[in-house]
């Protein structure tokens, strides 16, 4: 757990030397040392992209695997990973598994109607049909 402090300006600190993965606990106001933390509106969005595996999917042969992209407020790409594999693990329980990937993109606008979320660009030597055909469209895709 994350001891969060809030001070009396408003910022909030962590204390660093307790600072683990999961979910944050406020605790009462105290001094010490740690990492002063920006407010809500200091903290940047980004678009996190993670990989998961459904198993124990009645045996079947073909493996099920699922793309998720999420939004974190966070004040850098790697504080965004961290928050990110923190809702991905709450995420993958019981048959679902995390596989370790996970890719930030930040957003250059706050979110809303019509704002990029998540930006993936490849080089590749294939023909757009072809492109398409071998990352996107194989006909085994499924979305919810």
């Amino acid at each position: 757990m994350a001891n969060l402090t809030r001070l009396g300006d408003g910022r909030r600190k962590w204390d660093a030397s307790t600072f683990t993965r999961g979910l944050e606990t406020v605790m009462p106001p105290t001094l010490g040392t740690g990492i002063i933390r920006p407010t809500v509106e200091e903290l940047t969005w980004y678009g996190v992209r993670t990989v998961c595996e459904h198993v124990n999917r009645n045996r079947r042969r073909d493996r099920l695997y699922e793309e998720r992209i999420v939004l974190i407020r966070a004040t850098s790409f790697d504080e965004a990973l961290v928050k990110a594999e923190d809702e991905v693990n709450c995420y993958a329980v019981e048959g679902t598994r995390y596989l370790g990937y996970a890719m930030a993109f930040e957003l250059f606008e706050e979110p809303g109607e019509g704002i990029e979320v998540f930006s993936l660009m490849r080089e590749s030597r294939l023909e757009p049909k072809r492109y398409v055909d071998k990352f996107f469209d194989t006909g085994r895709e499924r979305s919810h």
